[in-house]
């Protein structure tokens, strides 16, 4: 469905503006249901594909056109990093749909199907989440056993 839009001088019949809205122009403004009780995996697994995600480029490519319009395609390109390129790209997820997100999902399955994998055999219960994170956020746990009685390095 594509909508045409225009603007008219009242006074003439003459078109001052003109503009076509495709279908995938048109954002929800809510999720359903449905979508707030399931997080997709590319929300689920933000920080992970952020950090590991290597090929940003060829997913863009994926993107573009479906997903991507010249503009965003360009902006995120221009990242530093594959990071900050992925950092971008999630910057416009809040107006993806869940089509959006499958696209992508789509294109790392194909890209980096190993890590799609590997993220899709996690399990991701908030307990074990935060237990993994108060275990890495405590590096001095477990130095103490690497020092001596006195708080010093083990003997000489």
């Amino acid at each position: 469905m594509n909508i045409k839009l225009h603007i008219t001088e009242v006074s003439s019949t003459e078109i001052l503006w003109e503009a076509m809205v495709r279908e995938e122009d048109i954002q929800r403004a809510r999720s359903s249901p449905e979508e707030q009780a399931d997080p997709h995996f590319i929300d689920r697994h933000r920080e992970q594909l952020i950090q590991r995600v290597t090929v940003v480029d060829a997913l863009l490519d994926k993107l573009y056109g479906p997903v991507l319009d010249e503009e965003q395609y360009q902006r995120i390109r221009a990242g530093a990093t594959n990071q900050d390129k992925m950092r971008r790209l999630y910057d416009l997820m809040p107006s993806w749909d869940r089509a959006c997100k499958d696209c992508l999902y789509r294109a790392l399955k194909v890209q980096h199907k190993h890590l799609v994998a590997e993220l899709s055999a996690v399990v991701s219960s908030p307990a074990l989440v935060a237990a993994s994170c108060a275990d890495s956020c405590k590096p001095w746990e477990g130095a103490s056993s690497m020092l001596g009685a006195e708080g010093g390095l083990g003997a000489e």
